[in-house]
């Protein structure tokens, strides 16, 4: 079985392979694999990034192995950069030259945006409950990489905390679905009200 697994496994770039739903890892178990990802990795890993990589939830997984000293982090805004332990300083910076350059890239994007985008994206944003002008600005902020919250808030001019909520709950998934029409709203029902003095 293990023969025929290993001559239709399609490995990635990462030692990552997705088969009908299960995920397998050329490493072993989650704990090597991501011990694997950090410490070959360029700029390092949010557990977001990881966790999107892998499609599990790893943020047990990075703490463990944090604590077992297995692994490095850096507290870059409001998430742990994981890096290696013996490679960190060299991720960490590159990881901030990232951030840097992608700052400065939606700087000038919000410099340089067209007044129709700016009246699309509020308009857009009048027809929506808040709910979803949180989860959509998120994902137009997960777009545009670290310092995406700021861009978009400056071109919306919502505030740049519900813009992360938006953005954590998608990265986390955290979504459940709301009724969207309110009370009242919509066709009326089929069924008739009894009229008082009167038989159906």
């Amino acid at each position: 079985m293990i023969d025929d697994m290993d001559r239709i496994a399609a490995y990635d770039d990462n030692g990552l392979w997705s088969f009908r739903g299960v995920h397998f890892s050329r490493q072993g178990t989650l704990l090597q694999t991501i011990v694997s990802l950090v410490e070959q990795g360029q700029r390092g890993y949010f557990a977001t990034e990881l966790q999107a990589l892998l499609q599990v939830r790893v943020h047990n997984a990075v703490a463990h192995l944090y604590g077992a000293k297995q692994v490095e982090r850096e507290q870059l805004a409001d998430q742990y950069l994981y890096v290696s332990r013996t490679g960190g300083a060299a991720q960490l910076e590159k990881r901030c030259e990232a951030i840097q350059q992608t700052r400065q890239q939606g700087s000038r994007a919000t410099a340089e945006a067209p007044d129709q985008m700016r009246e699309s994206m509020r308009l857009l944003l009048s027809v929506l409950n808040e709910k979803q002008r949180r989860l959509y600005l998120g994902l137009e902020s997960m777009r545009l990489g670290h310092g995406g919250d700021v861009t978009i808030s400056r071109l919306t001019g919502v505030n740049v905390k519900t813009i992360a909520l938006g953005r954590r709950q998608l990265q986390a998934r955290d979504i459940t679905a709301e009724r969207i029409r309110a009370l009242g709203g919509g066709r009326p029902s089929l069924k008739k009200k009894r009229r008082a003095g009167t038989s159906e």
